[in-house]
């Protein structure tokens, strides 16, 4: 099996980011890692709007003529390293309502 890059989040601090987002409304949910912010990825994102609007070829943030325009556009927004949240041990699920103590309900 494969190891994890040390710039990706475990799939818990993923999970602990995203319940985050929820929990304060929003719609929109950017998930940072070790190597990449919000603000980078919605630069990232406008860019490649931009290559359909501008008629780049997509997406030429990679394409040999547009990748050095690209990285000078995203100016100071190397990655930096982030402090994943820590995440919170899960609650094992409650039984719904109808099924009271594990039960099923009875027919």
């Amino acid at each position: 099996m494969a190891q994890k890059p040390d710039t990706a989040w475990e799939p818990s601090q993923v999970a602990a980011w995203l319940l985050q987002g929820i929990a304060s409304g929003e719609f929109y949910i950017l998930c940072e890692d070790n190597e990449t912010t919000a603000q980078m990825d919605r630069k990232r994102i406008l860019w490649a709007a931009q290559d359909i609007t501008d008629g780049r070829p997509a997406p030429s943030r990679w394409h040999p003529d547009w990748a050095d325009r690209f990285a000078a556009w995203l100016g100071p927004l190397i990655s930096s390293a982030r402090k994943p949240p820590q995440a919170a041990p899960l609650a094992p699920p409650r039984p719904p309502p109808s099924c009271a103590a594990g039960r099923p309900p009875q027919a």
